[in-house]
């Protein structure tokens, strides 16, 4: 299976949409989570693709190339200021490839599982 990791950018995250204690503790995260996804995937013998949005460059004219080949799913991990970003690039993957499987794990998951839904 071809598979698409995205970490969104966090420099690009929305912002004065949370409470103040939320937008306090922001930060840089490294995508650890996707680390170990991507390792698990590679082990069963997964194409894939990892573009953190804020490291890698051109990390939009890549995510767009990669799409172009229709992979077979996409992954993004998802804090809570960057979940409205993943959702617009789930729309746009689904646009170009609308038999793409989706999947947004992370901490916006785990602290908000029925939102996210």
């Amino acid at each position: 299976m071809r598979i698409l990791l995205i970490n969104p950018s966090l420099q690009q995250a929305e912002v004065g949409h949370y409470d103040k204690v939320v937008e306090k503790n922001r930060g840089v995260y490294p995508p650890l989570g996707l680390g170990y996804v991507y390792s698990a995937l590679e082990s069963q013998g997964h194409h894939l693709y990892l573009i953190d949005m804020d490291a890698t460059p051109d990390a939009v004219v890549k995510a767009v190339t990669i799409l172009k080949s229709k992979p077979d799913m996409i992954c993004f991990y998802a804090m809570t200021w960057t979940f409205r970003q993943v959702c617009k690039m789930l729309e746009v993957a689904k646009r170009e490839n609308p038999s793409i499987i989706g999947v947004i794990g992370g901490a916006q998951v785990n602290a908000f599982p029925k939102e996210t839904l």
